[in-house]
Order: structure tokens, then C-alpha cells, then sequence
């Protein structure tokens, strides 16, 4: 008999189970909510009946059962299959949202109905017109004065979000809800000389000795240190406990689940600098806790910025961020092999270490043909 389950707690779809036309046992991810999610099994286990009495052709009824589903229907499909594909939430949300956003501009009711007609059109009015950015919504409910309008959406934006619905309909083609993609081979927008945000630059050696000299705080000073001396991201600080550190071997490592790339945990050699106040501080904090007090995503920058105010260093360009790129930076100027710096950034192209995240200096060029 037919029945849904959800394979674990923090699962945000229920999972149906029943048997199909040749028998076997088929688990298949459905929907947030268990009632539709139970209809929907039931249908399932029905046609699977008629299709091995020879009532009905398997191919033909799987697409006429996804054809008769409504837009919305294919949507939660398209969310819930990149759920079961692990795609992280951040990835799910905005992907999930773009396509609604698409549908609702283009007025489809169906994933048969869109043209790239549609698509022209939805990405003219990004350009021109935008949406509102949702971290807005969350500003305004923090601090009260943020002004709730859309604004034109950058070129990287715009071609993020086809990418979405060419996505989304990729996936209506595999589940058979329409025969071709009518978005195969859209090209993308040139972002090349659109660029929006400020680059990002990396602090200088002697920069980075002010902010650490000047920063009142000591453990916010050691959290500054510790991210420009292992190239850590914010988020992959604020996730270490004790147990990510092996002092003995001076290693520390950062879980595939807070990683960027979630394939794998990533080990890296800790800086000699680092071993003795991490040691001291890993006593202070109990078991399983994080080990940095690293401030929230919203407020890192502010306060960053008070403290390079502080020690009297320029604060444009400069994010949490930068960390990372003054890191990168300052193993180049130290001539490591791009091969090593690569792998200490955890990058998988060099092109983006040496490309994004090693800048140089005008007095660079000089150094260089003076060691000719």
C-alpha cells in the first residue's frame, strides 16, 4: 500500500513509497505538504496497477501525468528535486524564487507555454525595472529605515536568474512535461565593464599590522588574524570548534558542510603565529562550542570598518572578505608556487586565485624588473 515518510527529520519534503508495474519498491521525493504528498503516491501506485495489467503505456502515462500538472506543481517538482540533489538552501532559494519570479512576469500557466519571447521580455525588465532584494525585507525589520523599493538588477544578477529558469526547464524536460528546452543555447549578458560592486582589495602587510595593533578587542583581533593567516571565509571561522583543530600537528579543518565546496572536509597546515592563542582559547571554550565569536553576517563589515577607522587605514574595498584576498596576496608576494597557492585557497581553478584574489601593488612591478 501506498504511504509517505519523511527519510529524516530536518527533510523539508515527504518522500512516497509504492510499488511500481514491474514490482519493485520506488521512493520518490514529493511535496512540503503530507496530504498532497499521500494523493500524490496514491496516483502513483494507481496508474503503476493499470500500466502492469497493460491498461495504459508507462512512457505515455508518466508524461501525460506530468503535462497535467499545473506550473506551480512543476516548480515545488523542480525545488524538491534539488533538494534531494543536496544543493545547499541559499542555492534552492534563489533558484526556486527566480522561477517564480519569471512565471508571474510571463503569466504562464504551464512550462509548455514559455518562449524565449518570454524570456526576453523578463530579463529586459530586470534590467530596467528589477526586484526588490529580499536582505532588505530583513534590514528593515532590524533597523526600521530601509526603503522598500526594487532597483535594476546587475548584469551577473540578470544572467543568474535565467540561468534558473533554463534550469527549471531542463528539469520539465527530463521529467517529460515538454519535449525541448526552449532556452538551449541562450546566450548570457557581457558583465565585462558592467561590474556594480567595488572590487575588493586586499590589505597591505603594514595594513594589516595597524588593524591588529589598533583593534580594542583581543579575541576580535585574534579573529582578524586567524582569518588572514589561513584564508578562511567568515562562515567557515564562525563553524570551528576544538575539535577542528589538531595542535599537535598544527592542522586545522573545516567540514565539507561549511566549506564552499561541500565535497569534502578540507585540512590546512595552521600558521605558527596561530597554534599558541588558539590553544589558550580552545581552553576557555567548552566542548563542541564555536570558537570564534565571529560577528553576524550583517554587522561584520561595520564593524571591521570602525576598526581599520581606528588604526587609520583606507576602508574602501574592504569586506571580511578581504581577509581571505590578503591572505592569497601575501603567500604571491612571498613567490609561492601557483600550484601551492592554489591549494591553500582551495581553489579549483588558478585562474580564480590569481585572477580575484592575488593583487598587486605598482611598487610590485618596479621590485620585479629590478630583480631582472
Amino acid at each position: 500500500m501506498a504511504s509517505v515518510i519523511k527519510r529524516k527529520k530536518s527533510s523539508k519534503v515527504w518522500t512516497g513509497i509504492y510499488i511500481d508495474h514491474t514490482g519493485r519498491q520506488v521512493w520518490k521525493a514529493l511535496y512540503a505538504d503530507k496530504a498532497e504528498s499521500l494523493r500524490a503516491v496514491q496516483r502513483l501506485e494507481d496508474a503503476a496497477k493499470r500500466i502492469a495489467n497493460g491498461d495504459i503505456d508507462p512512457a505515455a502515462e508518466e508524461r501525460r501525468r506530468e503535462r497535467a500538472k499545473s506550473v506551480q506543481d512543476h516548480i515545488r517538482g523542480f525545488e524538491a528535486s534539488m533538494i534531494s540533489n543536496a544543493r545547499s538552501a541559499g542555492h534552492v532559494s534563489y533558484s526556486t524564487r527566480d522561477v517564480e519570479l519569471f512565471v508571474a512576469h510571463a503569466g504562464v500557466k504551464h512550462a509548455a507555454a514559455v518562449t524565449r519571447q518570454h524570456v526576453d521580455a523578463w530579463r529586459t525588465h530586470c534590467l530596467d525595472v528589477g526586484y526588490l532584494d529580499p536582505r532588505r525585507l530583513k534590514r528593515k525589520e532590524r533597523d526600521g529605515d530601509v526603503p522598500l523599493i526594487p532597483s535594476p538588477d546587475a548584469r551577473r544578477t540578470v544572467n543568474r536568474r535565467v540561468a534558473s529558469v533554463r534550469a527549471w526547464l531542463y528539469w520539465c524536460q527530463q521529467a517529460g512535461v515538454i519535449d525541448r528546452n526552449p532556452l538551449h543555447r541562450y546566450g548570457t549578458l557581457a558583465t565585462a565593464g558592467h561590474e556594480r560592486r567595488g572590487r575588493r582589495r586586499a590589505l597591505s602587510r603594514e595594513e594589516l599590522d595597524k588593524l591588529l595593533t589598533a583593534t580594542p578587542d583581543e579575541h576580535r583581533r585574534l579573529v582578524y588574524r586567524f582569518a588572514a593567516l589561513t584564508g578562511f571565509r567568515r562562515s567557515e571561522v564562525a563553524s570551528l570548534t576544538a575539535a577542528s583543530f589538531d595542535l599537535k600537528e598544527a592542522t586545522v579543518t573545516v567540514g565539507a558542510l561549511h566549506a564552499k565546496r561541500k565535497d569534502a572536509d578540507q585540512t590546512l597546515p595552521l600558521h605558527r603565529e596561530l597554534v599558541g592563542p588558539v590553544g589558550a582559547l580552545i581552553k576557555t571554550v567548552g566542548k563542541g562550542q564555536p570558537l570564534f565569536a565571529v560577528p553576524p553576517k550583517n554587522d561584520v563589515v561595520a564593524t571591521l570598518h570602525a576598526d581599520l577607522r581606528a588604526a587609520g587605514v583606507e576602508t574602501a574595498g574592504i569586506v571580511f572578505h578581504s581577509l581571505r584576498h590578503t591572505f592569497c596576496s601575501l603567500l604571491a608576494a612571498k613567490q609561492i608556487r601557483p600550484e601551492v597557492l592554489k591549494h591553500l585557497a582551495r581553489h579549483r581553478d588558478i585562474k580564480t586565485t590569481l585572477g580575484y584574489y592575488v593583487h598587486w601593488r605598482s611598487s610590485d612591478e618596479r621590485d620585479a624588473i629590478n630583480a631582472m
